[in-house]
């Protein structure tokens, strides 16, 4: 399965410093099956492409056009005592101005109920280079075919975030998640 989650904030919000992803029980990750990128690689943007696992989509900036970048995830090894983690990586390159790349680090846990919580490792970066980062949203899509697969269940869910600003103050926000293509999946038991 894809799994896509879009953060946006308006330009009169405070930065964003963390967030916390709690996805539904039973929505899970082979971790097995992907190779790890190292912390200190992942630091160094050197992750190797067997470890990606999807993409991210930022728009950053101030005013009424904020500059659209792009950049790969990869699935590092764990940290912060969890099972596995995320390396979104965000070149800041534009035009003849290159100030190299932002790294976010994420952790990966699994819940008691068998759902996945990915939530910031280390505060998000705010400066790049001595230029402010002013992140407006961020659109991260795990595409990797065969990392995520469905929840156990077909009934509805819930994708719930945390997010932290820079002064502290926090907002939570959850959306409904219901697996597609239930219909289809085969009923043919055997005794």
């Amino acid at each position: 399965t894809t799994l896509t989650t879009t953060i946006t904030r308006s330009d009169d919000d405070e930065l964003l410093a963390a967030m916390k992803i709690s996805m539904p029980a039973g929505l899970l990750a082979r971790l097995p099956g992907v190779k790890q990128c190292p912390i200190a690689d992942a630091r160094a943007g050197n992750c190797p492409e067997g470890s990606r696992v999807g993409t991210v989509s930022v728009l950053a900036g101030s005013g009424p056009d904020p500059l659209p970048i792009s950049g790969p995830v990869y699935f590092t090894e764990a940290i912060g005592g969890g099972v596995g983690g995320l390396a979104i990586i965000v070149p800041a390159a534009v035009g003849p101005i290159d100030l190299g790349f932002a790294t976010v680090l994420a952790k990966m846990s699994v819940r008691p109920d068998l759902g996945i919580d990915v939530e910031s490792a280390e505060p998000m970066p705010r400066m790049l280079g001595g230029v402010p980062l002013f992140v407006r949203s961020m659109t991260l899509k795990l595409d990797r075919d065969g990392f995520m697969f469905n929840a156990s269940s077909c009934a509805e869910q819930q994708i719930s975030v945390t997010l932290t600003s820079i002064a502290g103050s926090t907002s939570t926000k959850t959306e409904p998640y219901t697996p597609t293509g239930c219909e289809s999946l085969p009923f043919a038991p055997k005794f």
